[in-house]
């Protein structure tokens, strides 16, 4: 069995690699290869002794952990978080969680090594900038490029990248919704009375064929905590710009994302599940509906 019935299909928006200390370094191109410095993990859950066993061990969880994690069959996002999870840092090993969750496509996302892009620091010169983000992006791009499920968005490859830390602490969650949420709301509602009233005098807005709201929801798409209301989150706005994700292996996503987003669902309809499990995923990545027939 796995954590995902088969009977839906499941697109996970967010999920994570938890990067071993070389992670950067080793993509790092030659010249600036020694300024780059190791991917640290001292704001995080994950210990210092339980990085060293990794490293030790040649870079790899022993066949023993390995062994361990597959036997949690369908339990391996409520058993198992962070640098412990099979497939955190391992390419082969995270196939076979994919394998295990069920979830059809899925999004990788880094979590410690974009503090050296984005360092706050002034020591740090623009070329280790420029050069840790290249040897991000060729790090990422060789941990996705064996499995079709991290693979063929639809997107042409580019220069730029996303990512952000993971590093949200109490004092922050508090209040994080706050910025965006004021921001998108101003926008899903406001410009449309802006837009309205100024396109008497405004020529530019008086061209528009759709409302700026319409425009928005086409480009904008959100991924819920497992803890907020999806529910109640598509009943006050839309029910196309949230995503399914699971997070992991972050202990953000909690022990049983499904389940909590079922329950957050409640009674609402079929189509909303859809487009929230993968219709929403697909429309932002199309090649990968495309992908899966092809490969059926």
């Amino acid at each position: 069995m796995t954590y995902a019935t088969p009977e839906r299909a499941f697109c996970d928006a967010d999920s994570h690699i938890m990067e071993l200390p070389n992670f950067l370094i080793e993509y790092a191109d030659p010249n600036i290869r020694d300024q780059i410095p190791p991917v640290s993990y001292s704001a995080s859950l994950v210990t210092d002794e339980e990085v060293e066993e990794i490293i030790t061990n040649g870079g790899q969880h022993t066949t023993e952990h390995v062994e361990a994690q597959i036997a949690l069959g369908d339990q391996p996002i409520a058993s198992s978080k962070e640098i412990q999870a099979l497939g955190a840092f391992d390419r082969g090993d995270r196939s076979t969680a994919m394998d295990m969750l069920g979830f059809r496509k899925q999004l990788v996302f880094a979590t410690h090594s974009v503090s050296t892009p984005f360092s706050a620091s002034r020591k740090l010169a623009d070329d280790v900038r420029y050069g840790a983000t290249r040897a991000h992006n060729r790090a990422m791009h060789d941990f996705c490029a064996e499995d079709k499920r991290w693979t063929n968005t639809g997107r042409t490859a580019v220069r730029d990248w996303m990512g952000g830390g993971e590093n949200v602490r109490s004092k922050d969650m508090a209040v994080l919704h706050q910025g965006p949420e004021t921001f998108i709301s101003i926008m899903l509602t406001r410009l449309d009375w802006v837009a309205r009233s100024w396109s008497k005098v405004d020529q530019y807005l008086a061209e528009l064929q759709r409302t700026p709201s319409e425009t928005l929801r086409d480009q904008m798409a959100f991924t819920p905590y497992v803890f907020e209301d999806i529910g109640s989150l598509t009943d006050q706005s839309y029910d196309d710009i949230y995503l399914f994700s699971s997070d992991y292996p972050h202990v953000e996503g909690g022990r049983d994302p499904i389940g909590r987003f079922e329950s957050s669902l409640g009674a609402r309809s079929e189509t909303v599940r859809e487009n929230f499990y993968a219709e929403n995923f697909l429309k932002i990545f199309p090649e990968a509906r495309a992908h899966d027939s092809a490969a059926a």
